[in-house]
């Protein structure tokens, strides 16, 4: 098994799969929305409809699982460890988007282990990126397969560096995944999310993590998965994107967090 990501992987394989037609690209067009003195955007992507959003809490949708093989010639990238591999997003928005997925099913909405952040931690000594997590359907989740998510850095907002406008839990990422797993459950603790089935989004750089409970999977017609912490909304059409700037996106974050 791999010791690290090897993210030279993971740029091959987005160009071959490209080429063949398995990874399909979600095209957008990006707008700012700073708010509350923070740098939002906001893109509105065309072809979001193509992607199937499967109901986490139907058994049905395990059938034809794209996490378990056979995958889609170019979409597989590394075995990282005995209980995780990494695959391409199949409709990225952001390029080079990978996906930290359990060889075994493993419910999206249970509390992770320590052979995730072990994966987390190897994925995050490869490439200076973001890796997030949304706990459930309500954090935005749309597949019921565990799987965390990995994006190159830069992102609009580091929440490390700035004050989020909502509920969270920011602290230094530990050393080891022993310790972000102890780090992790103390966090979820707080927020009153320490249990299976919660709702909450997990962001994670190299230097610190951030938990967001969650109390809605949308505000309005605006979906917001763990990304939107990290300063950038994905919308499907114009009159959503209007929808967002008339609530405002700080007040989204807060709105989707109860308070």
């Amino acid at each position: 098994m791999a010791a690290r990501l090897d993210w030279s992987l993971v740029v091959t394989r987005s160009a071959e799969a490209q080429s063949l037609g398995t990874q399909l690209p979600i095209q957008s067009d990006q707008y700012p929305l700073p708010d509350e003195g923070l740098p939002f955007v906001v893109r509105v992507a065309r072809g979001l409809g193509r992607k199937p959003r499967p109901d986490p809490a139907n058994a049905a949708a395990l059938a034809g699982n794209p996490f378990l093989p056979p995958f889609e010639p170019g979409l597989f990238v590394q075995e990282l460890t005995p209980t995780h591999r990494v695959l391409l997003n199949k409709f990225n928005v952001f390029p080079h988007h990978a996906l930290v997925v359990s060889h075994d099913f493993e419910p999206q909405s249970r509390r992770l282990g320590l052979p995730d952040f072990d994966a987390l931690h190897r994925c995050l000594d490869g490439v200076e990126g973001l890796a997030f997590y949304n706990a459930t359907a309500v954090a935005g989740a749309s597949q019921p397969h565990r799987h965390l998510q990995i994006i190159p850095l830069p992102v609009p907002l580091l929440p490390g560096t700035v004050q989020l406008p909502c509920r969270a839990d920011l602290l230094p990422l530990p050393a080891t995944p022993e310790g972000s797993l102890g780090a992790y459950r103390e966090g979820l603790a707080r927020l009153g999310r320490d249990h299976d089935g919660a709702g909450y989004n997990l962001l994670c750089t190299r230097e610190w993590m951030l938990l967001v409970p969650r109390a809605r999977e949308s505000v309005g017609d605006v979906s917001l998965n763990a990304l939107a912490f990290a300063g950038s909304f994905f919308v499907k059409t114009e009159a959503q994107r209007e929808q967002l700037r008339a609530t405002g996106p700080a007040a989204a974050l807060r709105i989707a967090t109860g308070g």
